[in-house]
């Protein structure tokens, strides 16, 4: 069935704290936002604590808030929706919900697979290893990326930024969803 606009939701930790304009778009003001500020916010309360204390900036923190709002995201979910849009790293849980439900489930992978990007910054590393802080996707932990691996194979459909992005998927995922490109950019009056 169709759904109308006052029907959708979109889901996110922090929307407008304090008038910030960094966790805001003005097409979301009539929208229906449903939050889940909690962990997001100690987190950024963390970030004004010593590093040694505390980094909450760190890659790890985000990634913990961000499994932990996945998971508030499924236990949410109705049965009455048609369709869950998820972003890159944070769509595992919902997507296993959604699945029971019947509900299809949409990913957003606005960079190359990291299977591609691994085998893509390796050699530059082992090249010049004064590049590997540079390489985010050389770290990070086997758990996180069976999660990547995990949200890639639950989706229905990807909606890649690029060509590359698609390749990427196809390369590594067998049988790869349906992957539709849609290129970031922006209208440009003449």
């Amino acid at each position: 069935p169709t759904r109308r606009s006052s029907d959708l939701s979109f889901c996110t930790t922090l929307f407008n704290p304090l008038d910030c304009k960094r966790r805001y778009h003005p097409d979301l003001l009539r929208a229906p936002v449903r939050t889940f500020p909690f962990r997001e916010a100690l987190r950024l309360a963390g970030v004004v604590a010593p590093k040694w204390l505390y980094n909450a900036r760190s890659p790890r923190a985000v990634d913990r808030i961000v499994t932990r709002f996945d998971a508030s995201v499924a236990r949410s979910l109705g049965s009455d929706i048609d369709a869950v849009y998820c972003y890159e790293d944070g769509a595992e849980q919902t997507f296993l919900a959604a699945r029971e439900r019947g509900i299809r489930t949409i990913y957003e992978l606005p960079i190359g697979y990291f299977r591609e990007a691994r085998e893509i910054f390796r050699p530059e590393v082992e090249r010049d290893p004064t590049l590997k802080p540079f390489f985010e996707a050389l770290r990070e932990p086997e758990e996180k990326l069976r999660r990547k691996t995990a949200e890639v194979q639950l989706a229905d459909e990807v909606i890649a930024a690029s060509s590359f992005t698609k390749a990427s998927i196809t390369r590594h995922i067998s049988p790869a969803p349906r992957i539709s490109v849609l290129p970031y950019g922006c209208e440009v009056e003449q």
